[in-house]
């Protein structure tokens, strides 16, 4: 309870630094809490803040490595066009006339795209001591 008491006031903050276990726990939340709003029927505008707040905290843990939050931006940009690929090989652009067909198919390219960024966010130790970013959250 300590880590999502520590984890919370912070939770839509883009600013400072978040350790591997803040990462892991809320990512975890906020997925789970987006993926149930957005399964529901007229209700995935829902999950908006919950996929804001995980942008967040990803941002915060690339600042933990050094590194500035628009590197997220590198695997969405990759998704986005194995989307816009599928979806013309699907003949349904815009791709809004048929979406999760054309995500059922995109899905492995997806998963090649995300698995290694969230892997490289769990797992990779951040500076130790503080950086251009803040104080070390450890």
């Amino acid at each position: 309870m300590t880590l999502l008491v520590r984890t919370g006031p912070a939770a839509g903050s883009f600013f400072g630094r978040a350790s591997r276990s803040a990462w892991f726990a809320a990512t975890g939340i906020n997925g789970a809490i987006a993926l149930m709003l957005a399964s529901l029927p007229n209700a995935g505008w829902f999950a908006l803040p919950w996929i804001a707040a995980m942008f967040a905290v990803s941002t915060r843990r690339l600042h933990d490595t050094g590194r500035e939050g628009l590197w997220q931006a590198i695997p969405w940009a990759i998704a986005a066009a194995i989307l816009g690929l599928v979806s013309l090989a699907h003949g349904a652009w815009p791709i809004a006339q048929s979406f999760w067909p054309i995500v059922n198919d995109a899905s492995p390219g997806l998963l090649l795209v995300f698995a290694p960024m969230f892997l490289w966010l769990g797992f990779k130790r951040g500076d130790r001591g503080p950086n251009a970013f803040g104080e070390s959250p450890d």
